[in-house]
Order: C-alpha cells, then sequence, then structure tokens
C-alpha cells in the first residue's frame, strides 16, 4: 500500500461513509479511490482539533470512581447484561460508566485516551511488527468487506484503564476503523497454560459478539501454533487467522 499523506477531509469523509454502514467497496466506489488507498484513509486518525473558541464540559473522575471502573471492567462484560460476547467494548464500557456507576464517560473522550495509549489499529500494527496491514488480510477484508479486521496483541491493563495491580494484562483487539474489543487477564491465573487458553477463548468471544461475520484475527508470531490455527479455522469456518509478519 501507499505510504502518502492524505487530507484530514478524506480521511474524515472515509470515517463517515463506515459510520453510515458503507463497506469498503461502497467507500472505493464513493471516493473513486482504489481499496488500498480506502483502508489507509480508515486506518489514518481524524483530527479532533476543534475551532477556537471551542469548549466541551469537563468530565470530573476521582481516584476512587477510576479504582472502581478498573475493578468492574475486570469482570466478563456478560455479568452485566451484555450480550453475546463477554470482551469490553467502547459502547459497553460508556454504558457501564453510566449504569452502574451514574458516570457519564463520551466516546470521544474514550477515544483520545486510547489514541493516547497508543491502542489504534495502526499502533497495533507497530505492536505486531508490521510495516502495513499483511497482504493476505487485506486480500481477505477487500474480498469480503463485511469481515472484521483485528489486530491482536497482548497490552499492559493500566494502558486501558485498568489501574488494579491484581489485573496487569490485557488481551486486546482493534479494528481497522479502531473499535476496540479487550479482555482482562489476572495476574494470579497467568499461567503458561492460562495464557495459550485465554487467546484462543478470545477469539471465540469475538466471533459472539460479530454474531454473522466473518472475523480475521491478525495475531503475533507464537501465540498460536500451525496445528491450532488449522483446528481453530476448521472449527470455526468465520475465523481466519493471519499471523503477523514483519516482512509484510
Amino acid at each position: 500500500m501507499s505510504q502518502k499523506k492524505h487530507s484530514q477531509d478524506l480521511i474524515k469523509k472515509a470515517h463517515q461513509l463506515r459510520a453510515a454502514g458503507y463497506m469498503t467497496p461502497d467507500i472505493c466506489c464513493e471516493l473513486d479511490l482504489p481499496g488500498d488507498v480506502v483502508i489507509e484513509l480508515l486506518m489514518s486518525r481524524v483530527s479532533t482539533d476543534a475551532p477556537v473558541g471551542t469548549t466541551y464540559p469537563r468530565e470530573q473522575w476521582t481516584m476512587r470512581e477510576r479504582s472502581k471502573l478498573s475493578h468492574l471492567l475486570a469482570s466478563p462484560a456478560t455479568e452485566f447484561g451484555f450480550q453475546p460476547s463477554n470482551v469490553w467494548t467502547a459502547p459497553r464500557v460508556i454504558a457501564l460508566a453510566k449504569q452502574v456507576m451514574g458516570k457519564r464517560l463520551s466516546k470521544d473522550t474514550l477515544r483520545r485516551r486510547l489514541q493516547a495509549s497508543g491502542i489504534t489499529f495502526t499502533g497495533q500494527l507497530n505492536r505486531l511488527g508490521c510495516a502495513r496491514l499483511p497482504e493476505c488480510a487485506f486480500e481477505l477484508h477487500l474480498r469480503h468487506p463485511r469481515h472484521q479486521v483485528y489486530g491482536i496483541t497482548w497490552i499492559r491493563s493500566s494502558d486501558v484503564g485498568i489501574e488494579n495491580v491484581d489485573y496487569t494484562t490485557a488481551l486486546v483487539g482493534v479494528t481497522i476503523s479502531n473499535r476496540i474489543a479487550f479482555s482482562i487477564w489476572p495476574k494470579v491465573r497467568l499461567s503458561p497454560q492460562g495464557r495459550r487458553h485465554f487467546p484462543l477463548k478470545f477469539l471465540r468471544e469475538l466471533l459472539a459478539l460479530h454474531k454473522e461475520a466473518h472475523v480475521i484475527a491478525i495475531t503475533p508470531v507464537g501465540m498460536f501454533g500451525a496445528q491450532t490455527i488449522e483446528q481453530l479455522q476448521h472449527h470455526h469456518h468465520r475465523l481466519h487467522v493471519v499471523v503477523a509478519d514483519e516482512r509484510a
């Protein structure tokens, strides 16, 4: 894919079309651009710079409230009535803050916090050691634009707002359009066997989250062996596992 910079107007148009439900080929037609350029646009950040003089209400959170939210997010999302998957997503975190804690957490605030921690699709590719979207994942996405493409990595749980010392690791997936899904892994369960089992469960939960769509999971080298990947894809026809390759 090309590496040239794109204007914020073009990036914003691509994101607006995606938010309106347009699939990648439709965005290509609307913008009269090839697929690789459209994917670059969707991977780019939309500028949140506001006009001079614009003010927003500040969302005040005490340390106690942040600690409470951390404890809540360390539990599966299904324990709070979210179905059908137990992973946390941005809308679920926002709803949890409002319904359980009575606190406002805006989508923009959460997005800025995640971006500041580098939790974006581009950030995931960097952590995976990829210079760009792996070719096989790119081709799968172009052929089947309704597929959800996730970059999946282990991240310190503090980077997704979990500040309790008992929870040190999060398994995080971020899509091309920077939608996030994550699960927290308690420190007491970080055994070698558990570390192998947890990613398998996470992929199954992503399939449950996207009940009809296929999931393309770009994973780190060593997370799954070749035999495990073959078995996974045999039992879950909607799952496509792509092992990250820094040569991509």
